[in-house]
């Protein structure tokens, strides 16, 4: 009788144990797109920032030109 105990203690706990695990990854997940966006949002914002100061007038002149970002 303990035996069965045993066993069905330690199904219940390695049930728990992968949802628990599941949980972690889920939020490890959601960390890595939060900062993943945050790094994004930094470059569109300096990029803006970089086009408002620079002049329409100067920015015509790199009409149809290939620019890399560094």
């Amino acid at each position: 009788m303990y035996i069965v105990e045993a066993l069905v203690a330690m199904v219940i706990s390695t049930i728990l144990s992968f949802a628990l695990l599941d949980m972690a990854m889920s939020a490890m997940r959601t960390m890595q797109r939060a900062n993943s966006d945050g790094q994004a949002y930094e470059v569109i914002e300096e990029l803006t920032e970089f086009t408002r100061a620079y002049g329409y007038e100067r920015l015509l002149g790199y009409k149809d030109q290939t620019m890399t970002l560094v």
